[in-house]
Formats: C-alpha cells, sequence, structure tokens
C-alpha cells in the first residue's frame, strides 16, 4: 500500500486515510464537494450567458434550450474539475484563534 506525507505535521499515513493521524487534518482525494458546486455554478452561469448570446444572434430566443445547455454545461463544468483534480491528495486543517 502506498504511503502519504502530511504537509502540516510530517506524519506518513497510508494511501486511503480520511484523516491524518498525526494532526487530524482532513484528507481530500480529488476535488471537494465545494469545488463541484462551484463548478456547476459557474458552467450553468457560462452556458446560459453563450446559449442567450447565440439564441439572440442567431435565432430566436427559447427557454427549454437554455435550460439544456444549463444542464450541458454543469455536466462539463464538473468533468472538467474532477480531471484536474484526479489523483491529487490534499490535507485540509481547521487552524482556530484562540
Amino acid at each position: 500500500m502506498s504511503e502519504i506525507v502530511c504537509p502540516h505535521c510530517h506524519v506518513v499515513s497510508n494511501n486511503g486515510v480520511n484523516v491524518c493521524v498525526g494532526c487530524q487534518a482532513e484528507v481530500i482525494y480529488g476535488s471537494t464537494g465545494e469545488e463541484r458546486k462551484n463548478a456547476i455554478i459557474l458552467g450553468v452561469i457560462l452556458a446560459c450567458g453563450i446559449s442567450s448570446f447565440a439564441m439572440v444572434k442567431l435565432f430566436e430566443y427559447n427557454f427549454v434550450a437554455m435550460l439544456v445547455f444549463a444542464g450541458i454545461g454543469a455536466v462539463v463544468a464538473v468533468i472538467l474539475t474532477e480531471k484536474a483534480y484526479s489523483g491529487k491528495v490534499r490535507f485540509f486543517r481547521r487552524y482556530f484563534n484562540r
């Protein structure tokens, strides 16, 4: 089994753990839920904007077509986000002010 090293406390853990055994940092493999959510929002906004512009210039406006493009934009954005973070292991640690 491969090992990962925490950048915060430098403790070596087995690949696949969800929490660092040394400092309790959260270990994320790939993209986070927040990154996927932001990708969906950005994909919908961009797809709606581009499709609205194209429909006004080339065709007549169609709300259903814009919804279809929004769905396609969301799916493409999530796929690109997953591809960008695939194979990456990241550590997230919360620091509290005392």
